[in-house]
Parts: structure tokens; sequence; C-alpha cells
């Protein structure tokens, strides 16, 4: 599932599951251990369910801030479109056990990104 909380209730969550204490673009909460999910397809290109022909898997649920992607955004100089469908696409792959806590994963992680928003239509967001 996907959520829109203001500000102030992303400040809370953040502070509360992440011990920071501001509002943030995204959060992701998985259902289950990623791990457990076994390979996304997006490193083989398969099925992403792992199953082909099965129905999508519940991955766990994001929370995003609009004030704070758009204003991200904004100062960026990035579409808020564009911006918003990045979050998402990160929020996702936090979802499937991505993260970016070290610079190899972080340049895995933006790799994916960058592929899926190009898909999607999408100029490269780290550009």
């Amino acid at each position: 599932t996907v959520r829109y909380v203001s500000a102030e209730e992303s400040r809370a969550l953040n502070a509360r599951f992440r011990d920071r204490h501001r509002p943030t673009n995204v959060l992701s909460f998985p259902a289950s251990d990623p791990g457990d999910l076994g390979n996304s397809g997006f490193d083989s290109g398969g099925d992403p369910s792992g199953v082909p022909g099965s129905s999508p898997a519940y991955l766990g649920d994001l929370v995003i801030c609009p004030t704070v992607v758009e204003a991200e955004a904004d100062e960026q100089g990035k579409s808020r479109r564009a911006h918003h469908t990045h979050m998402v696409v990160h929020g996702i792959l936090h979802l499937l056990g991505y993260d970016h806590l070290s610079l190899v994963e972080a340049e895995q992680m933006e790799s994916i990104e960058i592929h899926v928003l190009a898909l999607l239509g999408l100029p490269d967001p780290y550009a």
C-alpha cells in the first residue's frame, strides 16, 4: 500500500522508526524479511514475483510525504511528477531488500532506479 502523510506525521514516523526527528520523503515498511522474497527479478530481467503467471506479492507499505517530495523536486530543479515517481520506485526497492548503506549498494540501487524510471519515460534522477 501507499499512504500519503503530512510533514508532521512523516516526522513522527521517522522519529519513531528511524530515530530521525525530521520529515522525510519516503518510508518503507516491508511486510516480511526481504530475504524471504527470493530473487526480485531485477537482476535477471525475470518476473518480479518469482513465479510466472502468479499474483503479485504483498511487499509492504510505503509512506510518502508530498510536502517533502515537492520541496526536494523544486530545490533540485526536477519535475514534481518525476521526483514523486522516483520516490515510489526507491521505496519499492527498499521493500524488495535493496539499500544504500554502502557505496556498492547505493550504486546498485541507483542503477535499478535509473533503469525503471527510463522504462517509464522519466529522466535519470541522478544526472
